[in-house]
């Protein structure tokens, strides 16, 4: 017998976070919009520090930069600084193509650049952090000179000067034909726990967010866990929410160029799995699923499908997928096309998303008296 929430019962519980929507700026999924906050449009709040730690081409620079373009077009966000310290120089795609003109005039480097490059460049000296030191320079100054969201890009490029002073050091050494032990690591973690904790109050002082990515790398150590990420315990401890990402498959498509040739897998895209760790926000935490296309990025409107799909409340039969709210039976493509022509179209898939997210979360909370009322 499947379990039933009582009216009564959904009416009762609190199923977003407590804080208004003008608070938040959209992470750029709906999907984990939803799950992180219970609200729609809202992802990472103002005053907060967001860890993001991945597999290589996860799509970890790909998200923390969509949330630029969406704060540079939300009004909430008019009067602030949008900064990417893209230490790994990574950042080489067009950026007005893939997240507008608006972000592409508004994003800039931590430090100032010499007169006369337009955009956004990393070519002159100086545009970007250079030692893990510089970097939380770089962001104090930042949130000194008023609110912000600031990405680093990222923590595994950063060393700090002491680090950097006793490789070169030990390189000296080497070439004298002498000989170098010990290792290094230990100063990046105590850096991390010192500098964050001053952060962390500025954050909250100013309003503005903090995006750290971390690359993953192989636990070869003990425990369960088969990933883990360098930096020390700080950068979680500190973080408000904690994002891992994976990807859990490949997109193809079949396609030929001619009728001569024999149609090959195309690769499209990825599937990328988002698992949330720590949720300061809400409390909520899981895995969701979001495809990333190649020359696209994101695709908002087609999770958002496979999540409704994916959980019963929208059927399919021989014609395709039954969107009942939208009054639509279509294939899979077909379907995503329709909806992301029509603005009224898509707001109405991201409320269908919000109310079946709601369903699934009411079932898996305990549905007791409260302790204390």
């Amino acid at each position: 017998m499947a379990f039933k929430v009582k009216k009564k019962d959904e009416k009762k519980r609190k199923l977003t976070t407590k804080y208004p929507a003008e608070d938040f700026v959209s992470s750029g999924s709906t999907l984990l919009d939803v799950h992180v906050t219970g609200k729609r449009g809202a992802g990472f709040k103002k005053g907060t520090y967001i860890l993001y730690v991945g597999d290589s081409e996860s799509g970890k620079t790909f998200t923390a930069v969509t949330c630029l373009a969406e704060a540079a077009k939300n009004p909430a966000f008019d009067d602030y600084a949008l900064i990417l310290d893209d230490v790994e120089y990574g950042m080489l795609m067009d950026l007005e193509q893939y997240f507008g003109a608006k972000l592409a005039a508004r994003i800039k480097p931590p430090k100032t650049f010499e007169q006369g490059l337009p955009g956004y460049s990393i070519e002159s000296e100086g545009g970007c952090s250079e030692s893990l030191d510089e970097c939380y320079d770089n962001i104090e100054e930042a949130f000194d000179n008023g609110p912000c969201i600031y990405v680093v890009d990222s923590m595994d490029a950063l060393d700090p000067i002491v680090d950097q002073k006793r490789e070169e050091e030990d390189k000296k050494a080497r070439k004298a034909g002498k000989e170098v032990g010990g290792s290094y690591g230990m100063d990046k973690a105590k850096m991390n726990s010192k500098r964050l904790r001053r952060i962390a109050r500025k954050l909250k002082k100013t309003g503005s967010i903090l995006i750290i990515i971390s690359q993953t790398r192989d636990n070869v150590g003990f425990g369960f866990e088969t990933k883990t990420r360098s930096g020390g315990r700080a950068l979680k401890f500190f973080c408000h929410l904690e994002i891992w990402t994976s990807i859990v498959k490949k997109l193809k498509r079949k396609s030929r160029l001619s009728k001569q040739v024999k149609e090959k897998d195309r690769e499209v895209g990825a599937i990328t799995q988002l698992h949330v760790r720590k949720n300061r926000y809400y409390g909520w935490k899981g895995t969701i699923q979001i495809p990333f296309l190649r020359g696209y990025g994101i695709d908002d409107i087609g999770s958002c499908v496979d999540y409704i799909v994916g959980e019963g409340h929208w059927t399919k039969n021989p014609k395709g997928i039954v969107a009942s709210e939208l009054n639509i039976v279509a294939k899979r493509e077909d379907l995503i096309k329709e909806i992301e022509e029509s603005e009224e179209k898509t707001l109405k898939l991201r409320k269908v998303v919000k109310r079946v997210r709601d369903e699934v979360e009411l079932l898996t909370l305990a549905h007791r008296k409260p302790r204390y009322t």
